[in-house]
C-alpha cells in the first residue's frame, strides 16, 4: 500500500507541474519566423521597375497571420511596403511597366507605428513609407477594407520599392522581419491536458487505495 501512495502522490504532482508550466513553457512558441530580422539594399530603379524591388513570397493558410517589421534607419531614404497576390505580382513584372510599383494597388494590412510623430493606433491601408527612423510594424491576413483585415488563404509577395535623394547614392536600404503565429496554443493545450489526465489518474488511484484501505 505504501508504493500504491507514492505512486497516487507522484502522479498528482505530475499533473500539477505541467498544468503549472504549460503556459510558461508555450510561451516561448507564441511566433515562428518565417525571415530573420536583416537589412536588405536595393536600387533606386525599384520605384520604377518591379523586377528592381525585394520581393519575398509568402503563403497563407485559413486564418493565419503574419507580422512584419519595417523600417529605414538611413538619411536620404525612402522605402515603400506593398503586398500584391501572387498571381498579379507575375502579371506586373511581365507586363513591365514604368512606375508600376507606385502605381499599382496593393493588398489592405494593419499597422501600428512607434514613430512619436504618427498616430500609435492601429490603421488600415494598402501601403506605408518609412523614411529615417521610421519603424513600423504590420499584420497581414489576405486582405481588408479602410475598417479592418480579414483571411483570405493563398499565396502573396511582400514588396519593397525606394528612393535615395542623394544625388551619389543609388542604395536604398531597410530593415525587415517576417513572424508568423506560433503552435503556442496547441502546445499549452497539449501540455495542459496530460497535466489534467495525470490529475484524474491520481484521483482514480486515490479512491482505489480508499477503498482498499476500507476492505482490510
Amino acid at each position: 500500500m505504501k508504493i500504491f501512495r507514492i505512486l497516487t502522490i507522484s502522479t498528482c504532482l505530475g499533473g500539477i507541474v505541467l498544468l503549472s508550466l504549460a503556459p510558461i513553457i508555450s510561451a516561448q512558441y507564441e511566433t515562428t519566423t518565417i525571415l530573420p530580422a536583416q537589412t536588405i539594399t536595393i536600387d533606386k530603379k525599384s520605384q520604377q521597375y518591379f523586377e528592381s524591388c525585394y520581393a519575398y513570397p509568402i503563403h497563407l493558410n485559413l486564418n493565419q497571420k503574419i507580422r512584419i517589421k519595417f523600417s529605414v534607419f538611413y538619411e536620404n531614404v525612402t522605402a515603400t511596403l506593398k503586398i500584391f497576390g501572387s498571381g498579379s505580382y507575375n502579371q506586373y513584372l511581365k507586363e513591365n511597366q514604368t512606375n508600376a510599383p507606385q502605381n499599382k494597388i496593393g493588398k489592405y494590412f494593419v499597422y501600428s507605428t512607434h514613430n512619436w510623430n504618427q498616430n500609435p493606433g492601429g490603421t488600415y491601408v494598402q501601403s506605408v513609407t518609412a523614411a529615417i527612423d521610421d519603424s513600423y510594424d504590420i499584420e497581414f491576413m489576405g486582405d481588408g477594407s479602410g475598417s479592418g483585415i480579414w483571411s483570405e488563404p493563398g499565396d502573396y509577395v511582400i514588396i519593397v520599392y525606394g528612393n535615395n535623394a542623394f544625388v551619389n547614392s543609388t542604395e536604398v536600404k531597410f530593415n525587415i522581419e517576417i513572424t508568423t503565429d506560433g503552435s503556442r496554443d496547441s502546445i499549452n493545450t497539449t501540455i495542459s491536458s496530460i497535466g489534467c489526465v495525470l490529475l484524474i489518474a491520481a484521483a482514480v488511484l486515490l479512491i482505489v487505495s480508499i477503498k482498499k484501505e476500507g476492505m482490510i
